[in-house]
This record gives C-alpha cells, structure tokens and sequence, in this order.
C-alpha cells in the first residue's frame, strides 16, 4: 500500500516517504534537544509547541505511519501599483498555494488507501526534521530542506495513516554534502542568523520569523534586508543547489492602486475588500494580513530612496 500511495503521488508530480509513527516521540526529544542545549531561544520554543502536535490525532487512534509529501514551488512575483508606478513585488517558494498541495496530497492518499480499508488525515508534525529523517530531503546549512532536482523550491507536508509502514525508511539528520566546504548563504544573510556549525539557525534573528510576526521590526533591522512580501531569499539564491530552479517564476496577480492603498493601511484581513483578499489568497499571504502591510510599506520606501 505505501509504494501504491508513492506511485500514484509521483503521478501527480509530487515526491513522497514513509515512516513509522514511532518516530513521533523521536521528533519531540530532537525539538526539545535543541532548546535544551541553547540551539533554540524561548520565544521560539514556545511558538513551536503552540503549534506542533506530538501526539496520535484522536481522530486516527490507530496510526501506524507518517507520510511526509513534496511539491515543487517556484517563487512568485506580483505587481502593486503605486503612486503612478508599477512595483514588482516576489514571494518566496512554499508559501504560494500550499493549502491548495495539502488538500490535494491528502486526496490522493485517501483515494489510494480507502480499497484497503485504511485512510489518513493532516499532521502537525516538524515537516522539515520528518522530510530530512525520511531520507526525502537533506538539510542546509540554513535550516531549510533541499529535494533532489528541485532544491528548496519546495513545499513539504505530513500526514498520519493507519496502514503499516513495514519499510521504514528513518535515517539520522544530514546535511547536504556540498554545505561541508561553502559558506554562501551564511555571508549571504545580512542578520547573521546562519550558524556556521548548528543545522538549527538563530532563528529570533532571521527575517522569515521576523517577518511574519505582527511586532514592529527590531531597531537593528536595516529596511534595506528586506527582499520580499513575506519570508525572506538572500540565502537561497546564493545557494549553489538552487542554480537549477532560480528561473522558475509564478506570475501573480496585480493590484491596482486602489487595492495597494488598502494593504497598506489594513490591520486584519477585516480591513480588505473580498476582491483584494482573493488575490492575497491566490498566493497564501491571506495568513498574513496582519503583517503584510507593514512589510509591503518597507519594500515601497526601499523604493522610494532608491529613486
């Protein structure tokens, strides 16, 4: 059942491995190792467990494996119009449709299992800790996961079956060999949150957390580090795994400028119009109306001085 849920994935243009839900308490002792050992801040640590469930979701008491999926996801670049200028505006890989690749993986996991009497549903688990153990993908240096062919244009998802997973395919943490002797994306990050010898970056310092919080930006933050919407790229178009993928390019919507003027004074997704909140949706930065204001408004003003 598992290469028949793998096969019929791969169909679809999707990747996919297997492990025993046993690795669920594995996953909890590495997150808590690393807070432990001072590889994680408090703020950080806590955010984590509000959101991760280690634990059989009560919806599926008898889980026995783990299916971790992944699905290509270029970068996507979006136009505001602004005080007579037509702005592009990017949004990196795995934030663009992932609701849509998560409702979609767990279709067809159902669909291929239900013959057999076995199902599936969503898992809150550390996606990328779960991706690289499985052997679907190894870490970078800079905490993200890289796929074979498709570098870390790529989005990862996680769900629980109750069909056994007899071949498991649990491996220790590794890092991508070529991250051994190359220190792009650590002299690439302009916040110094790439440690040099930590899997585990400094993530209170790195712009994707800060960036998708609701708090004002930290007085040492340089507008000027800003590079998208939402999430942040120095360090993955450096990377010498991504050389392959840099040109893969989604073409999102346009605002007008009556609908940049919106975000940009929005608070919530209550301030913007149905219209206007579709396109964000289009693009997974509905999730983010609480933030995206605030940041479209640095990537203006970056403009602004540039000129």
């Amino acid at each position: 059942m598992v290469e028949q849920v793998s096969a019929a994935l791969e169909r679809e243009g999707y990747k996919s491995r297997c492990v025993s839900v046993a690795h669920v308490e594995d996953l909890r002792k590495e997150l808590e190792g690393h807070y432990e050992e001072g590889r994680m801040s408090d703020e950080i640590h806590e955010m984590l467990l509000r959101y991760l469930r280690f634990g059989i979701p009560n919806e599926l008491p008898d889980a026995k494996s783990i299916f971790v999926v992944s699905a290509q996801s270029p970068r996507t670049v979006f136009y505001v119009n602004w005080r007579g200028r037509r702005l592009p505006v990017q949004v990196p890989p795995t934030y663009a449709d992932q609701d849509a690749m998560i409702r979609r993986s767990l279709e067809i996991i159902r669909e291929t299992l239900k013959p057999a009497g076995y199902t599936a549903v969503n898992a809150r688990l550390p996606v990328k800790a779960l991706a690289v153990h499985s052997g679907l993908a190894r870490y970078g240096k800079n905490n993200i996961t890289y796929v074979a062919g498709w570098g870390s244009y790529q989005r990862l998802a996680a769900f629980f079956s109750d069909v056994p997973c007899e071949a498991d395919n649990w491996s220790e943490l590794r890092m991508m060999d070529r991250c051994d002797s190359c220190t792009a994306c650590e002299k690439a990050c302009p916040t110094g949150a790439i440690h040099r010898d930590w899997v585990v970056v400094r993530a209170e310092r790195c712009l994707c957390h800060l960036n998708e919080g609701p708090r004002e930006f930290p007085d040492w933050v340089d507008p000027a580090w800003h590079d998208s919407i939402i999430g942040c790229l120095h360090c993955q178009k450096v990377c010498p795994e991504n050389a392959s993928v840099l040109h893969k390019v989604v073409e999102g919507p346009e605002f007008i400028s009556e609908q940049t003027a919106e975000i940009l004074k929005a608070r919530s997704a209550d301030d913007i119009s149905p219209a206007t909140l579709e396109k964000l949706r289009t693009m997974g930065l509905h999730y983010y109306t609480h933030a995206i204001a605030r940041n479209l408004r640095v990537l203006v003003e970056q403009t602004n001085a540039a000129e």
